[in-house]
C-alpha cells in the first residue's frame, strides 16, 4: 500500500530551467529546483492521494514564467479497500481412527 513518498525525474539538461513542477492528474502538486550537474530531480514528501487511478507528469517553468509541455505521463492505479471477509472454516470431511 502506496501511503506516501518520492517521485523522480531525470530531465533534459537545459541552462534556462527555473523550476520542475510535478502534476497529479493536470494539477500542481510540488516543485523542486534544478540541480547543478543536472542529475536526478527528486519530488519529496508526497501523500497518498486516495484510492484510483493517477497520472502524473512533470513540466519545466523558466526564469520568464514560460512552462513546457508536460513529460510522458507516470500511472500509478491505488487500491486501499481491503478485500471482501471470507466465509466461516466448515467441515467437509471426517476422519477417524482406532487402534487395533
Amino acid at each position: 500500500m502506496w501511503t506516501g513518498g518520492a517521485l523522480a525525474i531525470d530531465p533534459v539538461a537545459d541552462a534556462d530551467v527555473a523550476k520542475y513542477l510535478l502534476l497529479r492528474d493536470g494539477v500542481d502538486v510540488a516543485q523542486a529546483d534544478p540541480v547543478a550537474d543536472g542529475g536526478i530531480i527528486a519530488f519529496l514528501g508526497l501523500t497518498c492521494p486516495g484510492d484510483g487511478m493517477f497520472r502524473f507528469t512533470a513540466k519545466s517553468r523558466d526564469m520568464a514564467g514560460n512552462l513546457s509541455a508536460p513529460g510522458p505521463a507516470f500511472v500509478v492505479s491505488l487500491d486501499h479497500t481491503a478485500p471482501a471477509i471470507p466465509g466461516s472454516p466448515r467441515l467437509v470431511s471426517s476422519f477417524s481412527w482406532q487402534e487395533p
